[in-house]
């Protein structure tokens, strides 16, 4: 039964119903937004062996024991192939202080991805990187945090973009 002009409410609100059970319908909310991508659509798009680089954001919370006043190893470490593409910092506690983050390992580079971001007020604070392109080839590189003194209140979730290629 479909929706008819002359039909009935309750005639109508039938063949609404029935044409809504004929439909296999799932729906997707990511942050509000509603995904209308089938699983084969969303599976493609994710597979980087299809697509050959995929851009990522991984994030890191960040809580006095790594933000101790020495550099510290976070606990997330590049793909074997990835090129760095930008950080930011969500400061959920503030304290008066800066923070670096950066790479241990291979680019040894411990404020290359964010140089003396102040967490003393709430909310974003990032940078786009301006290193050279020698230095955004992070790969299997671990992230490190040195916050400019011992900060004992201080939360942040460090978000970490980054293109992860074949």
């Amino acid at each position: 039964m479909a929706i008819s002009k002359g039909a009935s409410d309750t005639e109508n609100r039938l063949g609404l119903a029935y044409q809504m059970a004929e439909v296999d319908v799932t729906t997707l909310i990511i942050g509000g937004t509603n995904v209308t991508a089938t699983a084969t659509e969303i599976n493609e798009v994710a597979d980087l062996s299809a697509q050959g680089a995929l851009v990522k954001i991984d994030s890191v919370a960040l809580t006095a024991v790594e933000l101790a006043g020495t550099e510290v190893a976070t606990s997330f470490t590049f793909p074997t192939s990835a090129i760095f593409l930008n950080a930011w910092l969500d400061v959920t506690d503030a304290e008066s202080a800066t923070v670096d983050v950066g790479t241990a390992d291979t680019s040894n580079d411990p404020n290359g991805m964010l140089a003396a971001a102040s967490v003393a007020s709430l909310g974003y604070v990032g940078q786009v990187s301006t290193v050279g392109l020698s230095n955004l080839l992070v790969s299997g590189d671990n992230v490190t945090v040195t916050a400019s003194g011992d900060l004992n209140s201080c939360l942040a979730t460090l978000y970490i973009r980054y293109l992860e290629l074949a």
